[in-house]
């Protein structure tokens, strides 16, 4: 059995040198400010929002909104709470609010 190789935590993903994927970069990067915005609104809306619930509410997918969430909490913008709501597939999510 050969053994599996290590990788490092900061291994590029295998799709990331890929031509489609610089090219989606570069497309969202003009709209990255405005989606954004739109979602630190809705997670400012009524107490904080669940990441399935913005996306509901701005009609996004949650390839847009989430890494969007992420990026909003690494500016300190947004956290994640200790509260959770049900998902439509039964299963418990986080809430997430403005700081």
């Amino acid at each position: 059995m050969t053994p599996r190789p290590q990788l490092s935590l900061f291994t590029r993903a295998p799709f990331s040198d890929h031509a489609t994927s610089r090219d989606a970069a570069v497309e969202i990067g003009d709209h990255l400010a405005r989606l954004e915005s739109l979602v630190l609104g809705a997670v400012s809306h009524d107490g904080g929002m669940c990441a399935f619930e913005i996306e509901d509410y701005l009609e996004l997918s949650g390839d847009t909104v989430r890494p969007r969430l992420k990026a909003l909490e690494g500016k300190g913008l947004i956290r994640k709470t200790d509260r959770t709501r049900t998902t439509p597939s039964g299963r418990a999510a986080a809430v997430w609010e403005a700081v």
